[in-house]
């Protein structure tokens, strides 16, 4: 599948709103997880990170929003050679308390969240984000 919108897969793939309490070395079922909509959230700004450990710089375009009931969520994005951008990922804030507590991503590039683990564990980059930025 060839990703040529911002933000492509990850923002049809949230489907509501609800807070949801996790913490640290806890098991979080993607399911369960009621992700906010870009869609109906009030975008907050965009910078960048270096959050693959394994692209030199500051690979990772961070967008933050602030969804209707009070939550935070950035998405995470990349992007490839030809300026094209896609998403792998979110940090998402449950408790409407500043702060993240989950960490989501994509893992096989259909532009579904299907892993997720508390905020600040590490999740391997997926292989095809590897790729798509070499594209």
């Amino acid at each position: 599948m060839k990703a040529n919108k911002t933000v492509a897969g990850i923002t049809g793939i949230v489907m509501g709103l609800a807070a949801t309490s996790v913490s640290a070395g806890e098991s979080i079922d993607i399911s369960e997880l009621n992700i906010p909509t870009v869609a109906e959230s009030k975008y907050l700004g965009k910078g960048n990170s270096d959050t693959i450990i394994e692209i030199p710089g500051n690979e990772t375009i961070q967008k933050g929003y602030r969804a209707p009931n009070g939550q935070y969520f950035n998405t995470l994005n990349v992007k490839n050679a030809k300026d094209e951008i896609k998403s792998y990922g979110i940090f998402l804030d449950t408790d409407r308390v500043p702060g993240f507590e989950v960490f989501a991503i994509d893992s096989d590039g259909d532009g579904k969240l299907d892993i997720a683990t508390p905020y600040g564990n590490n999740i391997p980059t997926p292989d095809w984000v590897m790729a798509y930025v070499k594209e």
